[in-house]
């Protein structure tokens, strides 16, 4: 059985690398936890779309544009994901 860490790690590293394939013109190591969104993906209104289907396709989540906004890092909006995971 994997344990919470294990998969919250796991998670991680599938998270991050979705994000650096759904944002090909990025360089694969600008995207770490701390990585700023509003920064370094451009929340536009367009990207905040794009992050909701990626995480709709990816983890089968509705997270509301709202919910994306308010997170100022990678590691923040992989929180979230966590939170909505294991409601």
């Amino acid at each position: 059985m994997i344990t919470i860490a294990e998969f919250n790690s796991k998670l991680k590293d599938e998270f991050i690398v979705g994000l650096r394939d759904e944002y090909d013109e990025i360089e694969l190591e600008e995207i770490t936890p701390e990585t700023k969104l509003a920064e370094a993906l451009e929340l536009s209104s367009l990207n905040i779309l794009l992050l909701m289907a990626f995480l709709k396709t990816e983890f089968d989540l509705n997270v509301t544009a709202k919910s994306i906004a308010a997170c100022g890092t990678v590691a923040e909006l992989h929180q979230l994901v966590v939170a909505r995971l294991t409601e």
